[in-house]
């Protein structure tokens, strides 16, 4: 079955069974928000506020999924979904429905992230469509997640999952992916990690952005 259809078949489920949200999917729901609330504010989401998230469902192979609307307007709605597509509580966002097993694919293949995001930050976005992958160059608390440049991996439509599956398999260590033409997916042990890893890499593409453009960048040493 593909993506699609997974989602398609979940949509019809929650209209037609449509369940409240748990106390844990709505508390999921008001952290989804308030991630996608912070990345606006800190500039490291894009003018149109393209933003989603999953959190995982601790011990189970469902997740909460959602979006979030700015400070001040009612939260935007979320469901819990399990790994196969099962509709379980909540409401869905039309948009959201393709990345079901997107989000489903990260959580299965590591087992040790219990949130992802994805976005189209700008500057991140900037390496995305010059298919580059992205250096890191400066930031204590970025380098100690990785010393390695975050993998560009290749375009795919936003409902396939094989582009996800193969660059968290091809670098296992890696906290995010850029794919080309399109934007960022991170996770991290908590959707909050992951907003302050998008921050610092949003950053790290800010800076190295200028460096290219003043003609190049240098790396720190080794030692450093």
């Amino acid at each position: 079955m593909s993506a699609v259809e997974t989602g398609l078949i979940a949509a019809e489920r929650s209209e037609r069974t449509f369940r409240e949200l748990s106390p844990f999917g709505e508390a999921g729901r008001q952290r989804i928000n308030a991630a996608g609330r912070a990345l606006l504010e800190h500039g490291a989401l894009s003018t149109t506020r393209s933003f989603n998230a999953g959190i995982r469902v601790s011990g189970e192979e469902k997740f909460v999924l959602g979006g979030f609307t700015p400070s001040g307007e009612e939260l935007a709605p979320a469901a819990i979904v399990g790994f196969d597509g099962t509709y379980y509580e909540g409401k869905f966002k039309k948009a959201h429905l393709e990345l079901l097993e997107v989000y489903a694919t990260i959580f299965r293949e590591r087992s040790d992230v219990h949130a992802a995001i994805h976005t189209h930050s700008p500057y991140i976005e900037g390496f995305a469509f010059a298919h580059r992958e992205l250096p890191i160059l400066f930031g204590d608390e970025l380098r100690r997640l990785t010393r390695e440049p975050i993998p560009l991996v290749p375009w795919e439509p936003r409902y396939s999952a094989g582009t996800i599956r193969n660059a968290v398999r091809n670098a296992p260590n890696a906290p995010a992916v850029i794919i080309a033409n399109h934007g960022l997916f991170a996770w991290a042990s908590s959707i909050e990690d992951a907003v302050d890893l998008i921050i610092a890499l949003e950053d790290a593409a800010h800076v190295a952005t200028k460096a290219q453009v003043l003609l190049g960048k240098t790396p720190l040493p080794q030692h450093a």
